[in-house]
Parts: structure tokens; sequence; C-alpha cells
């Protein structure tokens, strides 16, 4: 039977036992704000490697977990190869435990960051429409405008959250803590954004493309399916002004404007990759499965009790009557599932399938565990923003 390729050079390290519990290293520094803490490693009075933690909240279908986006890990060009980048992200993972953080997220190099436990979880999702079809969608009677946060934000905010309900993966917006767009696809761009306004000047839909491509939209919102057809329409006269034959759109696999937008002739390329981009693992198992207990409640019936044992952490869930309790302690008599917290993280981010991960021998557990944590934990659609890249 088909194994996975994951080589044992990369899985050997993402099975071994994890202990986040420990102290930070002596050397190490905090600095930055609460929102966004710097550590820095000290040598001989002189930083030579760091990193950032920038705090997130970010959904699970209709739940929050608390998330550390892992950003600007770096170490000068004469003190690399000596173990300094290690014990910063060693203690970067300690520090998001202490604060309580139940899950981390980042966008890394391939090769890398699979040695501190981290995972693909996110695929890459291109739609491509021609702009020679696409142009042929009536504007109707909206108007384009320039985001102006003063004027636009607030009502961008409820097109994102009514569009991303129930969603995995999107951030979390608060007008009083997110700072709006503040990215385009790379960290060397910028987003903009344009509004489509109804006759009485309130926004009914919006779309972000990249600062250096029109025709590269990265994310949109809207009040109903009857603005549709005018954000076709607006993707394809910024994409005709740059001269573009097409429009590509990099929104979720089961966006309602993209199925709109199939008559006009849609095609879809999804990336898995191996390593690199998006990644996340988990921090803490209890506390994360403990912000998901209604929605994993929701999935089972009836009366029953699992443990999931990691390299991390031990988890019990016990669930009757519509109610599900997670505890930090082995229940006895229970099944168990043993497998490596990056596995467990792909499965709530509904990433991995149990099956596979059993038949690939990184889940271990009797095959109606399998089966149960298939309903716990079942392959779902799921986006994480390049808007809201760290």
């Amino acid at each position: 039977m088909a194994k996975s390729p994951l080589p044992s050079r990369v899985a050997a390290p993402l099975r071994r036992r994890e202990v986040l519990d420990g102290a930070l290293d002596e050397a190490i520094e905090l600095g930055g704000t609460d929102g966004a803490r710097r550590l820095s490693l000290i040598v001989d009075g002189q930083t030579v490697s760091w990193c950032t933690i920038v705090d997130f909240r970010q959904q699970i279908g209709p739940c929050l977990l608390r998330m550390a986006g892992l950003a600007g890990v770096g170490t000068h060009h004469e003190h690399r190869y000596k173990g300094y980048c290690r014990r910063v992200l060693t203690s970067a993972l300690r520090w998001m435990r202490r604060e309580g953080y139940d899950v981390s997220m980042l966008y890394g190099i391939t090769g890398m960051y699979p040695k501190f436990g981290y995972a693909e979880a996110f695929p890459e999702v291109a739609w491509r429409v021609a702009v020679r079809d696409a142009e042929t969608a009536p504007r109707g009677p909206y108007r384009a405008a320039a985001f102006d946060p003063a004027r636009h934000l607030a009502a961008v905010l409820k097109l994102y959250r009514a569009a991303n309900a129930g969603r995995t993966g999107p951030t979390a917006r608060q007008a009083g803590t997110w700072k709006p767009f503040p990215l385009g696809r790379s960290y060397r761009t910028r987003a903009v954004v344009k509004c489509l306004c109804d006759g009485r000047g309130r926004v009914a839909g919006y779309l972000v493309h990249d600062s250096d491509r029109a025709a590269e939209v990265i994310e949109a919102g809207w009040a109903s399916p009857a603005v549709y057809p005018a954000l076709l329409a607006l993707a394809a006269e910024g994409a005709w002004a740059e001269r573009a034959e097409t429009i590509t759109f990099r929104l979720p696999a089961d966006d309602a404007f993209m199925r709109f937008c199939r008559p006009y002739g849609l095609t879809c390329e999804t990336t898995f990759r191996r390593d690199g981009g998006a990644m996340i693992r988990l921090i803490n198992v209890p506390s994360a499965l403990g912000r998901l207990a209604d929605l994993l409640a929701a999935r089972v019936d009836g009366r029953g009790q699992v443990n999931l044992v990691t390299n991390l952490d031990t988890a019990a869930l016990a669930w009757q009557r519509g109610k599900l309790t997670v505890t930090p302690a082995r229940l006895g008599g229970a099944p168990t599932a043993r497998l490596p917290q990056w596995a467990l993280a792909q499965l709530i981010y509904g990433y991995a399938d149990a099956a596979d991960l059993h038949r690939d021998g990184i889940l271990k557990a009797p095959a109606k565990t399998v089966d149960l944590l298939a309903d716990l934990f079942p392959p779902t659609a799921h986006h994480h923003y390049d808007t809201d890249r760290f």
C-alpha cells in the first residue's frame, strides 16, 4: 500500500517528544508590544538572531483559536550555522505556550520549519477567468470608489465577516485592532482596495488586488449575490487597464462568488506544497480542543470518549447529550489515538483525512477510532487570505 512521501529525516523530528513548558533561553531579550512581541538572542552584547510573534485570533468554523503568527525570523550572516536560530525559535515556542496560545502559523521557507513541528495546512487555490469573458458581465447600478477607511472600513469588515462566516482559516478582524489591508501577495507589495457603492453610497461589495498586478484579486466581499456581476466587471476593468489576458482570483475553494463565475469560463488550480508556505502547528492541545468543544460536539452523536496522545500533549474528549468536554489527562477505558501534534493540527484545519494518516502510519488507532476521528475532523475547505500575511 502506498505510503506518504514524507522523508524519514523530516518525519523523525516531527514525531519526537516536544517539551514547551521549559524556561526561555537566558540570552533571549523580549521587546516589542503585546500585539507584536520581538525575541532577540544577545551574544557578547550584540543581537545575533531574532523573530517576531504577532497576536491573532483565527477562525476554525464558528470557533476562534488564539494564534501566534511567527514572522521576521533572521540571523546575521556572520552568525549563521551556530545554532542561534534554533535557540530563538525554541524560546519562541516556549513563550507562545507560556502566554496561552493554542496554535502557531507562519509563512516559511522550505526545508526548515518541519524541524520545529510546523506542517502544511493551506492549499494554494488559483481561479482564472479570461478578461474577454469577464468583461461581458454587467456593472449594473454600482459605482467604483477607492477604499477610504474612515468611510468604508465598518462596511467592509461586515462584508468580510458575512462572506467568511463558519469558514476555517481566516483571521478574525476587529475594527479597533486590525490594520486595514497591510500587505499584498508578498512582503514587497501593498493591497489595493476598490469598493462598489450603490446609489445611496453604501458599500455593496469590494475587491482587493496586488499593487503590482490589478489582474491578481486576493480578496472579495459582497452584500448579496446581486453584486456578483459588478464584482466580475470591476475585476475585468482593472485587468484590461494593464492589458492582461486573464484574471486570477486567490479565493477560497468553496467561494460563492467563484461559483457564480462558472458560466463565464472558469478554471481552478489547487497546489498542495510538500513544504514551505503557510504552515501551522499546535502549541497547547487541550486548550485548542477546548475552544473547539461546541464544534466537535455537533459532529458526533450519542455518548463516547477518546484519548488523543500526541508528542506534545494528551487530551481526552468525552461527550454526551450534545456536550463535549476536554481534559488534559487520559480517561481510563477510552480508546486511544496516537499521532504527532502537527498531524492533529492538520486534522483540526481540515487539511488532512484521518483515514489517510492511518494508512500512512502517522495515526495509530483502532479502526473504529479512526472512523470517529474522521467524523470529528472531516476534511473541509479552508483558506487564509494573502491580505492577512504577517
